[in-house]
């Protein structure tokens, strides 16, 4: 919010506006109600991958938590086939491999992460990056997808399958004579 009042972008209250509206961008900052993230793009099925420090469930029974890469999903928080899982989960199982051996990504819905908050403090700021402000973007990152931009942060080729979308079951259909 203070960012905001100081000329270098723009503060939105309202993250389930944001979020319907097809406004997240990269770098964004995301506020909640005792949590912070920063978005690092929309995938082209909707999906978004941000970081954070959370705590997590562990995988070896020591919890704890940190930061790392993870995946909101609008499909819900259990449906792991969209772009921004798969990302994360390729990230942080290379380049982290032991904090991947205990934690599992972290993946959110829209509603738990870009719902409504009564919390004054809730919000997404997003930076002004016309060069009038205090940022720029040299690397053009504004104009990547969340592959491209991971892949130049971390110099590494990986592009995830496209997620299939469910086909609903469908009856079987006679032979013809």
């Amino acid at each position: 919010y203070n960012f905001a009042n100081k000329g270098w972008g723009e503060w939105n209250h309202d993250t389930a506006a944001v979020a319907a509206a097809g406004e997240l961008k990269v770098g964004d900052v995301v506020s909640m109600s005792g949590h912070v993230w920063v978005v690092l793009g929309v995938c082209d099925d909707g999906s978004v991958v941000f970081m954070h420090s959370t705590p997590s469930d562990s995988r070896t029974g020591q919890p704890g938590g940190g930061i790392q890469i993870a995946s909101l999903n609008p499909a819900g928080q259990d449906d792991t086939n969209c772009e921004a899982y798969k990302l994360a989960d390729h990230y942080m199982s290379k380049y982290y491999p032991q904090w991947y051996e205990r934690y599992a990504i972290s993946q959110k819905s829209y509603v738990s992460y870009l719902g409504t908050s009564s919390n004054s403090n809730a919000g997404v700021f997003s930076w002004d990056l016309s060069g009038n402000a205090l940022l720029t973007d040299p690397d053009g990152y504004a104009d990547m997808t969340p592959t491209e931009i991971l892949g130049d942060l971390f110099n590494d080729d990986f592009v995830p399958e496209k997620a299939e979308p469910d086909q609903p079951d469908q009856p079987d259909q006679p032979e013809e004579p």
